[in-house]
């Protein structure tokens, strides 16, 4: 799944950045300088991210969603808009019962 990909290019991406933040603080704390703090306003944090997200995957999420809400609506009336939108709804809840799906959420 692409998005999963992009989830997990940014979290590996984020831990190189904490990575190096934590390097070059143990160079500035043995230089005799101050260490730099998460919320300092500098030229190693990125002003592209937010809590430490890029702001391209947060964007790329809220796009999945409304396309997921899109879909899921469009579904919907389908199922309303079909004489037999009735059985196909049992068939899908008898489906999601019978995988558990009820005793997860």
């Amino acid at each position: 799944c692409a998005t999963t990909k992009v989830l997990f290019e940014d979290a590996m991406s984020e831990m190189q950045r904490q990575d190096e933040k934590v390097r070059i603080n143990k160079q500035r704390e043995e230089d005799g300088l101050w260490a730099l703090e998460d919320d300092d306003d500098d030229d190693d944090i990125d002003s592209d991210r937010r809590s430490g997200v890029a702001l391209v995957t947060i964007d790329s999420l809220q796009s999945l969603g409304r396309d997921f809400d899109d879909a899921l609506s469009d579904f919907i009336q389908h199922l309303r808009d079909s004489p037999s939108g009735p059985e196909i709804i049992r068939f899908l809840l008898f489906r999601l019962d019978f995988n558990g799906f009820h005793g997860l959420a």
